[in-house]
């Protein structure tokens, strides 16, 4: 579709929230929370976004794709808590600190491993897994690539999990991920078991879908579910050429989640 917009797994938590206000004036900015929503102080480090971004391109150059921009990672909360900004150049990221606390209970409701807390999984997502995938966005757009809503998260999925399984503690970190995120899948409305058959689905009643925030996100999660069952076979070469060559269309997203 012609200029139209492919929100992804990206933009389901923010559709999960109520809405998207404003820390509360009380709540320290440097507070984390647990399982609970008590205060927590310990977090998992994660590879920067900017280093991140600086190691995909890297990697995409030696297999000879490059974009026509020298792309940056600027910290940006926003609705969509990240995207591919591509007026800017840029993969926006937001930060833990600036997050609406409904949004922070509701990420430290879905971390329910007993391990995990929601600062934690959101760094997991927001600032590592979709910031591979973001880029992914970005050469979709570069090339105008547009293979259909599904199929465009599918790829983005791909391309992130198979480069993050090149990087240094990248294997086991998505294990995590896929374990964390299989527990929370025992919340989601059922949907097609055929992968055909789902995508059908998807793309003709997107719009009616987007209006359904449980039955969106079922289908939103299950594409990274599918991408990370898959990890072990998934090349990074065939997954950034798969973004870079698809279907084309006739003028790129401004803003890809």
């Amino acid at each position: 579709m012609p200029g139209a917009r492919f929100p992804s797994i990206l933009n389901l938590l923010l559709i999960l929230s109520s809405a998207f206000i404003a820390p509360a004036t009380g709540n320290p900015g440097n507070t984390q929370f647990n399982d609970i929503g008590m205060p927590r102080t310990s977090v998992k480090p994660t590879v920067e976004p900017a280093l991140l971004l600086k190691r995909f391109l890297e990697k995409a150059g030696q297999l000879g794709h490059r974009l026509p921009l020298d792309p940056t990672v600027c910290e940006w909360t926003r609705p969509s808590i990240i995207s591919w900004r591509q007026e800017r150049g840029c993969v926006a990221v937001s930060t833990w600190n600036k997050l609406p606390v409904s949004t922070k209970k509701l990420l430290t409701k879905w971390a329910k491993d007993g391990k995990t807390s929601g600062q934690e999984f959101f760094s997991m997502l927001f600032r590592w897994l979709f910031v591979p995938h973001e880029l992914a966005h970005a050469f979709q757009t570069a090339s105008r690539v547009d293979p259909g809503h599904a199929a465009s998260e599918r790829q983005a999925n791909d391309a992130a999990v198979a480069f993050l399984m090149t990087e240094p503690e990248g294997p086991g970190r998505l294990t995590e991920l896929e374990s964390l995120l299989q527990t929370a899948s025992k919340q989601w409305p059922p949907i097609p078991a055929d992968p055909q058959e789902a995508d059908s689905y998807f793309n003709k009643n997107y719009d009616e879908l987007t209006k359904d925030p449980a039955r969106y996100g079922a289908y939103q999660l299950r594409y990274l579910l599918d991408s990370l069952a898959r990890r072990n076979s998934l090349r990074f070469e065939e997954a950034l050429l798969t973004v870079s060559s698809s279907q084309p269309r006739q003028a790129p997203a401004l803003d890809k989640y």
